[in-house]
């Protein structure tokens, strides 16, 4: 990274005085999930305070996904219907895409796409963590959802360049990191790494942000960019990827999986086949939450004061 070029950059998304924050209903539900005593009402009473996002997660817990079809008439039944895990994620995740919204005009990156892609890394990611039983597999969740956040930073305040960045990966075959690098002389995990920051996200979040392209260069004890790193592979191969290249992938020589090899042997025998195969279900329930995102308009999700 060219520091001098990154305090720059960064320096032009503080002086815009139009960098999003995070709405309030994102941030009060990460904290719930830090509780471990949290409940499923306390999830309802942070949800209710957003009519929009209430009524996307009553229209998900009608949709064809969970097989319903209109059904659940209220949100209390749409929460006890989801669980508590469904609540979390669902929250988190539709609060989200509404932070950066595409602005009119910008077709070059394809926000829908993105947004997928996001959502299944973070089912994927999660469904990892819990393979090899580590603790607390929500945060994974997480991690895996806003992985690629800082892309949508560059495409929201410099769309022009970042459009440069993709014409870079399709005609000249780098990949999106380098092509970043060239035009920015940073790339979306620096970026995503610093909102994160001012986002006031955990430190697991931000590591997931800023280690998921190098995930070897975190310690044992913190597997969050490792596996993160797998989940954005994994969910490449499925099809569901968002500029990466496969061509030279090789599981067990990946280097996430030699680092999580050192403390969970177990992940040598997760078998990339057959797991890729068992992600349908996760790719799918993504599908669905564009779905319901797209289908369910009307309220702007409240904004942190």
């Amino acid at each position: 990274m060219n520091e001098a070029k990154f305090a720059e950059l960064t320096k032009k998304l503080e002086r815009g005085g139009s960098l999003p924050t995070l709405p309030t209903v994102a941030l009060r539900v990460i904290d719930l999930t830090r509780n471990p005593k949290s409940q499923i009402s306390d999830y309802a009473k942070v949800i209710e305070t957003d009519p929009a996002l209430a009524a996307r997660i009553l229209k998900m817990a009608n949709g064809s996904f969970y097989g319903r079809s209109g059904n659940v008439a209220n949100l209390q039944s749409a929460l006890v219907l989801l669980g508590l895990r469904e609540i979390r994620n669902l929250a988190l995740s539709l609060a989200v895409f509404h932070t950066l919204p595409a602005q009119a005009g910008q077709v070059v990156f394809d926000r829908e796409r993105f947004w997928t892609h996001s959502i299944a890394c973070a089912y994927i990611a999660q469904m990892i963590a819990q393979e090899l039983k580590l603790p607390d597999p929500d945060k994974y969740y997480v991690g895996g959802l806003l992985h690629d956040v800082g892309k949508i930073v560059l495409d929201h305040y410099f769309h022009d360049k970042f459009s440069d960045v993709l014409k870079f990966v399709t005609e000249n075959g780098l990949s999106t990191v380098q092509a970043e690098e060239f035009v920015f002389g940073c790339n979306h995990s620096d970026i995503g790494e610093w909102l994160a920051a001012k986002w006031k996200f955990p430190p697991h979040v931000c590591d997931a942000i800023a280690g998921h392209h190098r995930p070897d260069a975190y310690s044992t004890d913190n597997l969050v960019p490792a596996v993160v790193h797998l989940a954005d592979l994994f969910s490449g191969v499925h099809g569901v990827g968002f500029g990466g290249s496969l061509a030279n992938f090789v599981f067990e020589d990946d280097a996430a999986v030699r680092h999580i090899q050192h403390t969970h042997p177990a992940i040598l025998e997760v078998d990339p086949v057959v797991f890729i195969g068992n992600m349908e279900r996760e790719v799918e329930r993504a599908s669905e939450t564009m779905k319901v995102r797209s289908e369910v308009k009307g309220a702007r999700v409240t904004g942190r004061t």
